[in-house]
């Protein structure tokens, strides 16, 4: 808003940026609708070429009549420029791998020229080709081979040196491929995949292998595979908002999960309360959490003046053990006890071993550790030994951090407590300068594990790691035995005798409503399954081949066993007869979705991605049974994916998925009409030509129309003052009082006197006016007298009742006519 509506007659100009690349001329109706005054009678001038890109300026009609608004409009023309663009570029829907095709391309040129027509895929060049054009519309077939690509994306593009405009020189055109979808094994940043890549590849699969932190980035990345497999992938290695991304992956494209065990995966690769852990069949925190031993752990930290250093990360480690610390305090129960003690040349207890009744005192506490000065470990130790020792509880562990070398290696001592007392102790070496002998020898003295890091951010995975690793409630060690859950096909006619025993696996606790295929003697489940959105997620609890289970990954029926897992993940919901079909227009897509079956009971969902990777819902409105639409914002220019579906109750029955091409504004093409606008403003307003005058007086109903507002404030003030008055001088009281005594004296107010005229009746007419004053002095005579008489005798009686003598009356006037 430039100005807004006032009563001066002056103009300061276009101080304003509006959009360029629209003209959405309904909305501006509709705003400046909004600044006019509701008692005014008003005329909104369009200045404009009226070519309309967004919105509909008819449907505006309403609202003018009701406020009984004059629209006019003033056409000017649009700026001639030499411009060459594309017009359309068309493909078929749908694909299958290997389909030869034709690209149908309509370019637009306002002049004639030679050009370069090219056609990519993301960076390849396809095809170019040299082509001539003539002003107005020029057509080009283009072949193409479809790829295995689940969507097969061109941009198709127009070069000529005469062209004056570059917005409109590129399109997109797009369509769905039935190709056969590939596996997406990622691997943990430590975990060994290639056992489990070798028994993938003799499923005869089309399998891509990548690491952690080369995982997908966006949701349509992901749509290329119809199996993603996380194997041991500690989800702090995975790449931001993968979860999310994987999410809808699942849930609304009907992608494949499946997890594998390991150190770093469910509730030790960091899954618990992650978006991740929504999507899979169990939670992280196993069924025996509340019945584990209790954890007391003391942190000792260096923080001698090497630990101010930074790595390549920019941060310094003091920081990144700082914050690796708070993880793992984040990471213990509220019952463990925990204390952190930091050491360079002396010891110092920055938290005292307590109970994390108050997580936040006690991070706070570790957030104010600081630098100091040498390197002075062993004592360190030994003080966090002799306190545990004395600590009630279950299990204590000690975890000690360092990136120099110690006054000493004989730790013998040190040990001889820790040993002593059942305390364990791991050990982290920090970078190349550190003593890794050292640090590794005393972690396998004190029945702890040691860790090199030579990266900041693995400190934290480690700290966290260790608090799970530190008692035996989430990482089982042993000799398991494998139950079978009868109903699933997953393993319905294998391992007819019987599945070999396990050394190891994580712990978790299969959801409600996830079915629990094989389980351990110790009642955890090792395979769960279940359906969620669209998609499906399998959860293998052990290494999917590793040590945990080399009997087991050697047998045939485990090999068939993964076969079934990667069909089960695999399949979509039942396309079903139902049909999606999508229209674009001005800015928006609308949405066509029919259905081929309709119940009562039938729910119709959707979701669209838009092509920066933000995945919304799709609000579809029930046109008639069995027909639904819904309107889109377009505001990205490239490939949206839509997909429909129909449940019956919690069954899917029926999934649609398209992809819609959506180009540059059409605020960049020189072939759209003000016809629209025209005819409007012919029916419904005025068309101004130069000389006309937009500022003269209107009349309407609404001129007959004020404002009472400022009479509204006035009686408000003037009923203020008064109540203020009253209350001030108690006229309400006094008011009252006056009443009050003017009631009583009419309680004593004599009756009315009678007059008897049976005997005169024939006399009576002749009284005159002074007969009857007479009359009058009479009777107040008497009243005056009773009043009297009443003060005096100070008591109320009844009045007394006087009878008029009209024959003294008579007599009176007969007197004074003489």
């Amino acid at each position: 808003t430039d100005q807004f509506v006032n009563s001066e007659a002056e103009y300061l100009g276009i101080a304003s940026n509006p959009r360029a690349d629209a003209t959405d001329i309904e909305g501006a109706v509709r705003y400046a609708a909004a600044l006019i005054p509701d008692d005014k009678y008003a005329r909104i001038v369009i200045l404009s070429d009226g070519k309309e890109t967004v919105g509909d300026v008819t449907q505006t009609l309403s609202l003018l009549q009701k406020s009984e608004i004059e629209l006019c409009f003033k056409a000017f023309e649009s700026k001639q420029v030499e411009d060459v663009y594309i017009q359309a570029a068309d493909m078929p829907a749908v694909l299958s791998t290997g389909d030869r095709y034709k690209i149908k391309v309509t370019v637009f040129s306002t002049i004639e020229t030679d050009a370069v027509l090219k056609v990519n895929e993301e960076s390849e060049v396809k095809s170019e080709t040299e082509v001539h054009l003539s002003p107005g519309d020029n057509t080009f077939v283009i072949d193409d081979i479809a790829g295995t690509q689940s969507i097969e994306k061109r941009i198709v593009t127009i070069e000529a040196k005469a062209d004056e405009v570059a917005e409109n020189n590129s399109v997109v055109a797009a369509a769905t491929v039935d190709a056969p979808k590939k596996v997406l094994l990622v691997s943990g940043t430590n975990e060994d995949s290639t056992g489990f890549e070798k028994l993938l590849e003799a499923l005869n699969i089309d399998l891509k292998v990548v690491s952690a932190v080369n995982a997908p980035e966006s949701l349509a990345d992901m749509i290329e595979y119809k199996t993603i497999i996380l194997d041991d992938c500690h989800i702090s290695d995975l790449p931001k908002g993968f979860d999310d991304n994987l999410q809808s992956y699942v849930k609304d494209y009907g992608g494949g999960l499946i997890t594998t065990g390991g150190k770093e995966s469910y509730a030790m690769g960091g899954y618990k309360d992650t978006t991740l852990e929504k999507i899979i069949p169990v939670d992280c925190i196993p069924k025996g959490y509340n019945e584990a031993p209790e954890l007391a752990m003391v942190m000792i930290i260096d923080c001698s003046g090497s630990m101010d250093t930074s790595e390549q990360g920019g941060r310094s480690k003091i920081d990144v053990a700082v914050d690796a610390a708070i993880e793992a305090v984040d990471a213990m129960n509220r019952d463990d006890q925990v204390g952190v003690l930091t050491f360079s040349d002396n010891y110092d207890w920055r938290q005292p071993i307590v109970h994390l009744d108050d997580k936040e005192a006690v991070k706070k506490a570790i957030n104010e550790i600081g630098i100091q000065g040498g390197t002075v470990i062993k004592p360190a130790v030994i003080e966090a030994a002799n306190s545990l020792k004395n600590v009630d509880s279950g299990v204590k562990h000690i975890l000690l951090l360092t990136d120099g070398e110690g006054e000493t290696t004989d730790f013998s001592d040190a040990i001889k407590i820790i040993n002593d007392n059942n305390i364990t102790l791991s050990t982290i070496a920090v970078g190349g300068d550190s003593d890794t002998a050292l640090l590794e020898n005393l972690a396998d003295e004190c029945g702890g594990r040691y860790y090199f890091s030579d990266s900041s951010t693995d400190i934290p995975k480690i700290f966290t790691e260790e608090v799970y690793l530190s008692g035996d409630t989430y990482l089982k060690n042993g000799d398991f035995t494998i139950s079978q859950n009868a109903g699933s096909k997953l393993i319905d006619g294998i391992y007819s005798d019987g599945i070999p025993h396990i050394s190891g696996y994580v712990a978790t606790t299969v959801k409600t409503g996830a079915r629990e295929v094989l389980s351990t003697d110790e009642e955890d489940p090792l395979l769960a399954t279940w359906q969620y959105g669209l998609g499906t997620s399998i959860s293998w609890m052990t290494n999917a081949s590793g040590s945990w289970n080399e009997a087991l990954s050697g047998m045939d029926d485990y090999l068939l066993m993964w076969r079934r897992m990667i069909d089960m993940a695999s399949m979509e919901g039942s396309a079903g007869n139902d049909t999606l079909t999508f229209n674009k227009r001005r800015g928006e897509i609308q949405i066509d979705y029919q259905s081929s079956e309709y119940s009562e009971s039938s729910k119709i969902t959707g979701v669209y991605t838009t092509p920066s990777g933000e995945t919304k819902e799709i609000k579809l409105i029930s046109d008639s049974p069995g027909e639904y639409s819904a309107m889109l914002p377009a505001e990205e220019i490239g490939v949206y994916s839509i997909n429909v579906r129909r449940a019956e109750g919690d069954e899917i029955k029926s999934s649609s998925t398209a992809v819609v091409a959506v180009q540059f504004s059409d605020e960049y093409k020189r072939n759209i009409s003000n016809e629209n606008l025209v005819n409007f403003i012919g029916q419904s307003g005025r068309i101004l030509e130069d000389d006309d005058n937009v500022f003269t007086k209107l009349s309407g109903k609404q001129s007959n129309r004020r404002s009472i507002t400022f009479f509204l404030i006035v009686c408000s003030i003037i009923l203020l003052l008064v109540d203020i008055v009253f209350r001030r001088f108690a006229i309400g009281e006094i008011v009252k009082r006056l009443i009050k005594k003017n009631s009583s004296e009419r309680k004593k107010k004599p009756a009315a006197i009678k007059v008897d005229y049976s005997e005169n009746s024939d006399i009576i007419p002749e009284a005159d006016e002074a007969i009857i004053e007479t009359s009058k002095n009479e009777v107040n005579k008497v009243k005056t007298e009773k009043r009297k008489d009443n003060k005096k005798e100070k008591k109320k009686d009844k009045p007394v009742e006087e009878t008029l003598d009209t024959s003294a009356l008579l007599k009176k006037k007969k007197d004074r006519n003489l």
